[in-house]
């Protein structure tokens, strides 16, 4: 009866603990450009994704100087459009781009879990125009490997 009892428990790898497997989301912070050491809120922050599968909003009517945004699961590339004064009652909203590029890590976790995915070898341009109100893209952590490591500083 032991016996039979002890081939029936669970093992470690038949397990998947919350937050174990999960993909890690990128966690950038906005600076204030003149002090940047100072978080500085974005009004109104609406950030859309751009990858060859389309565009989608994936942050919306934020007023934060610190977010998490996922990163696609697939391909090397994503162009993030962050936008402030996004709200109903202004025609002022302006978005910069930001090319995102890196290099995907599948890692294996258990056979519960399975694998989730990493990102490595991180880089971020903004290509620019006259009217950009992120003046600075600072990388401060090029592997996404953990939601409490801040990656991406922008200054504005």
């Amino acid at each position: 009866m032991l016996l039979a009892m002890s081939s029936l428990s669970c093992e470690r790898d038949d397990l998947c603990a919350p937050g174990e497997a999960l993909t890690p989301r990128i966690r950038i912070t906005f600076q204030n450009v003149d002090s940047p050491t100072i978080l500085k809120n974005v009004p109104n922050l609406e950030v859309r994704a751009t990858t060859d599968t389309g565009t989608e909003v994936i942050l919306q009517d934020a007023n934060a100087s610190d977010i998490l945004l996922p990163l696609p699961v697939q391909g090397s590339e994503i162009t993030l459009q962050f936008a402030r004064d996004t709200d109903d009652t202004t025609t002022t909203e302006n978005a910069d781009d930001v090319i995102m590029t890196f290099q995907l890590e599948q890692q294996y976790i258990n056979r519960a879990c399975g694998f989730r995915v990493l990102y490595n070898n991180l880089n971020a341009i903004a290509p620019g125009d006259t009217d950009s109100w992120i003046q600075n893209i600072i990388i401060v952590e090029d592997d996404v490997t953990n939601e409490e490591d801040i990656h991406v500083q922008i200054q504005h």
